[in-house]
């Protein structure tokens, strides 16, 4: 071994001469091989082989440090023996065969990178050169490199599938790459100190000088990492982003700082189109009203955002919002029909209904104290919310309103406020890491525990009626209509193409019925408690509400009633206006565009943030102050807005699915609580409003007074 380890540099320096020839045949060649069969086949094998060797390998170097410790783990080199020894032959062996991936970059014609070729070939020769002397800091780089590459050809292999995967992914494998080598120097580093102070390490001051060399090719790694992943883009404008973190540490938003002051801030600084990074993630903000509008209108160029879909695919890996392509339209298909106005206007007594739930505890609150201040509003409006939806779309009563609950959450809303605080906390977390998170959360398990209870329980009730009645009410009831559309063999749709597939798998069916429950809550609740705080602090908009509905609602309160219910119309689009329920939405495109306002050039795979509450708030496109509560102003100077100017449940064909519920919902909501009670301010100190960015923003510092009328 220690006679022909230079070997290694003939191979090295043939393997480079192969990639220039190759790629110079290659541009002769009129197609390039596709190769894809064979590319799984060959990462699975690496990927199979790895981790077989980390499970060879690590258990060593664990054994070695429990019971010898560090130094005896990089000065003796015991584990040339026996299976370790087998596999430390075989980790050198394997950095021939290894190469063989360049082979495929070159046939398939594409991009071939110097750190790829530099990488194989200089770790190939010092691999060898350190087995020929027995180096003993060999198993920790032998562990730490098994371990790398059963994530990396794992992945390499799901990519050559077209199996879809975060992003962030392939950014965990080079930070992990650079970890391991960071490590490895930092261990060839301590063997030079213990030899220095007289230890007998395996290891010699060559090897050690080598390492030297490793340190290069770190410092290359990190600048390949700087530029890739935190380096402005083109010409677009932008805050230079610092490492790892992006732009979060330096606007704040680390710190809870709003969105949507942020966003501001960057226009006003940067323009209408600009650069963003959330961390490595990457991302175009476009506020431009124009720009906008062709995002919306060209969907064969911008689908829904990969960003948004991957992380929404952690927690309801099979909802409507997490489909793309025709997976998306057999689930529509079912859905959608059900939240037309038609189907939805059918609801107005059980909306009616459980507001007076909510106006009965606040009475009970009032009678006893008239100043009494209500500082709940946010949790009472989501009950209310989550109860209305139970009833309209399951059928069931969530017992959200129960006298027990109404000023504390009950089983399934402490596990929804649960769920959805994971499901913030993950939001800057690579998707990867997510899912490990969520696998040893018991938090996350406990909330799920108790959601899968409801679901199953609302699941059951339905199941429980017969299929004629079932059938009956698919065109009415979202819960029937779920459960009409179950697949009767699920096993037989599974392997039938997408386009081909029928119905929805139970799996599926619990995803949507999850994400009804999160969205039910949460959108109108927060838009109805916005409202409250507005009538709290503006008493003339409150009192013009009560004069039309003392006008057009004296006997009851029917449909044509509500419809003719004007100036409600603009106080609602006004507090949707003021605060959109979300701060944005992405699309990713699919192919390269210009933007025809800004003439921005954007390319396939960018992602496009749309931050509404931006464009809403944006003095260029309304006469009258953006930063104003006045819904006067759509019957008069804004009447004629922009149409994109203000747009809270997004745009094109992947907008909120479920707004015409919403705003009926509200409006309802709304007008009968204006029937009952009038909202007065509780003071600076309790009713100072504030952003709280949670899955919907909500407000900060809400308490009020109710006075019955």
């Amino acid at each position: 071994m220690y006679n022909w380890w230079w070997l290694s540099i003939l191979y090295a320096l043939m393997y480079i001469i192969a990639i220039f020839v190759g790629q110079r045949w290659m541009r002769k060649q009129n197609e390039k091989f596709e190769l894809r069969g064979a590319l799984v086949l060959w990462n699975t094998i690496l990927t199979i082989f790895s981790f077989w060797g980390a499970c060879r390998s690590v258990p060593e170097l664990i054994y070695t440090l429990n019971h010898h410790g560090f130094v005896y783990s990089i000065c003796d080199p015991s584990f040339k023996q026996g299976i370790t020894g087998l596999w430390a032959w075989l980790f050198m062996i394997s950095k021939f065969p290894e190469t063989i991936d360049t082979l495929f970059i070159v046939l398939r014609r594409q991009q071939l990178i110097f750190l790829h070729w530099y990488h194989h070939a200089s770790v190939l020769v010092y691999c060898f050169y350190s087995y020929a002397y027995f180096v003993s800091t060999g198993r920790w780089f032998v562990s730490m490199n098994y371990c790398v590459h059963t994530l990396m050809y794992g992945y390499f292999a799901l990519r050559a599938a077209r199996i879809r995967l975060p992003r962030f992914f392939q950014q965990f494998i080079t930070i992990l790459q650079l970890i391991q080598m960071i490590i490895g120097c930092m261990i060839n580093i301590a063997a030079y100190y213990y030899k220095q102070q007289g230890y007998s390490c395996a290891v010699s001051y060559t090897n050690i000088e080598i390492s030297l060399a490793i340190i290069i090719s770190i410092i290359l790694f990190i600048v390949y990492i700087k530029l890739k992943y935190f380096t402005l883009y083109g010409s677009i404008p932008g805050k230079s982003p610092q490492f790892l973190l992006g732009n979060l540490l330096q606007t704040g938003f680390i710190y809870g700082k709003y969105l949507g002051d942020i966003v501001r801030e960057f226009q006003i600084k940067y323009g209408d189109t600009f650069q963003f990074f959330a961390g490595p993630i990457h991302m175009i903000f476009v506020c431009n009203p124009e720009d906008v509008q062709h995002i919306f209108t060209h969907r064969h160029i911008y689908e829904q955002g990969n960003l948004e879909v991957d992380h929404h695919r952690i927690l309801f890996n099979d909802a409507l919002i997490c489909n793309i392509g025709a997976k998306y339209k057999r689930h529509a298909s079912i859905i959608l029909p059900l939240f037309r106005r038609g189907k939805i206007v059918n609801n107005l007594d059980i909306i009616v209904d459980c507001t007076d739930k909510l106006l009965d505890q606040w009475r009970l609150k009032t009678d006893i104290d008239p100043n009494y201040i209500h500082l709940n509003i946010v949790d009472q409006c989501q009950n209310l919310s989550l109860a209305i939806f139970g009833f309209i779309g399951f059928d069931y009563d969530l017992q959200t309103l129960e006298e027990y609950s109404t000023n504390k959450k009950n089983k399934l809303r402490l596990a929804l406020s649960d769920f959805l605080k994971i499901f913030l906390v993950t939001i800057p977390i690579p998707t990867f890491l997510s899912r490990i998170y969520l696998k040893i959360s018991p938090r996350y398990r406990h909330a799920m525990s108790t959601i899968s209870t409801y679901l199953n329980q609302i699941i059951l009730q339905e199941q429980r009626k017969t299929p004629e009645e079932i059938d009956e009410r698919k065109r009415t009831s979202l819960i029937a209509s779920l459960i009409g559309s179950l697949q009767q063999d699920e096993k037989l749709e599974a392997i039938k193409p997408e386009q081909e597939k029928k119905g929805l798998s139970r799996r599926e069916v619990i995803d949507e019925l999850l994400l009804f429950l999160v969205a039910g809550s949460e959108t109108t609740g927060s838009v109805l408690a916005w409202f409250i705080y507005f009538m709290s602090k503006n008493p003339r908009v409150q009192a013009k509400i009560k004069a039309e509905l003392a006008d057009k609602t004296q006997h009851g309160l029917t449909i044509d009633q509500i419809d003719s219910l004007i100036y409600l119309d603009y106080v609602i689009q006004e507090v949707l206006r003021f605060i959109p329920p979300v701060v944005g939405t992405t699309r990713t495109l699919t192919a390269d565009d210009r933007l025809p306002t800004s003439s921005i050039q954007l390319y396939k795979g960018d992602e496009v943030f749309i931050p509404l509450n931006v464009l809403s708030r944006d003095k260029r496109y309304w006469k009258i102050d953006p930063d104003l509560f006045y819904p006067e102003r759509f019957q008069s100077e804004d009447a004629n807005h922009h149409a994109y100017g203000s747009i809270p449940f997004g745009g094109g064909h992947r907008q909120c699915i479920g707004q015409d519920l919403a705003r009926f919902e509200l409006k309802v909501i709304m007008t009968r609580l204006m029937q009952r009670v009038t909202f007065g301010d509780g003071g600076a100190d309790v009713n100072a409003g504030g952003y709280v960015q949670k899955m919907t923003v909500i407000p900060k510092h809400i308490g009020i007074t109710i006075k019955f009328d």
